[in-house]
């Protein structure tokens, strides 16, 4: 998605990944990847791929 779309300005908008596919290869995969996610969030309060912060800091 473009840095510039107007999704991206809309409060009311959570952008969630999608997972195309179910192996259980990607299953642990997916369970690692939003533990990492959650950890990074309590630590450093954003996320690696976190596209807009200000949402963050209003929460």
């Amino acid at each position: 998605m473009p840095t510039d779309s107007p999704w991206l300005e809309l409060e009311n908008v959570t952008f969630t990944p999608h997972i195309a596919g179910m192996t259980l290869d990607s299953s642990k995969n997916s369970i690692r990847m939003v533990t990492e996610a959650i950890r990074e969030f309590v630590e450093a309060g954003c996320f690696e791929n976190t596209v807009n912060s200000a949402a963050l800091e209003r929460a």
